[in-house]
């Protein structure tokens, strides 16, 4: 969690520090520049954190429904599961639910290799979008091990406000429950 609030701080600060720095180089001295900048960086880095941080993790919690195994707060979410359904059907389920269900465009799906990617399209109402990779192998014991990857499409979103979390676990969900129905 803690990890959350130092990413914003580094990054907001960092950001608006060269903003002010170079903004103040033509009215202000070198040192009173520099000095002015990280004040006002630190300042507003405290404050972004703490408004962008709080706001994360409060919907991240909320999101993830009492569940708090693992790193919630990350905005790559991998759920790693065993299947008794075959790697090809275990796939077309998966491709079937991001598509039709989920209402991701399917971008890549490889049987040979065991692989399925999607993606929502870039959106500024959420957190510009997401991306999903199903990967499966024959696990030794005959099942098939399935590994569900969701990440935002942007690398640079730094708080995903649990988004990620919640497209791991329904489509790792959806795959469990067609198993017993």
């Amino acid at each position: 969690m803690l990890k959350v609030y130092l990413k914003l701080f580094f990054l907001t600060a960092g950001l608006f520090f060269l903003a002010a720095f170079f903004g103040n180089l033509a009215t202000m001295p070198l040192k009173l520049s520099a000095v002015d900048a990280a004040v006002k960086g630190a300042l507003f880095g405290i404050l972004m954190s703490a408004v962008l941080g709080t706001l994360h993790i409060v919907r991240v919690r909320g999101k993830a429904g009492g569940n708090d195994a693992g790193d919630i707060y990350s905005t790559t979410q991998v759920r790693e599961l065993t299947s008794r359904l075959p790697c090809d059907r275990v796939l077309t389920l998966m491709g079937h639910y991001l598509k039709e269900v989920a209402g991701f465009s399917v971008t890549l799906t490889d049987h040979t290799a065991g692989r399925l990617e999607a993606r929502t399209g870039l959106s500024l109402a959420s957190t510009f979008g997401s991306k999903v990779t199903v990967s499966v192998r024959k696990a030794e014991d005959g099942s098939t091990a399935v590994t569900i990857i969701s990440k935002p499409l942007l690398f640079s979103i730094l708080a995903d406000y649990g988004e990620s979390l919640k497209i791991a676990g329904e489509a790792a969900a959806f795959l469990q429950g067609s198993e017993q129905g």
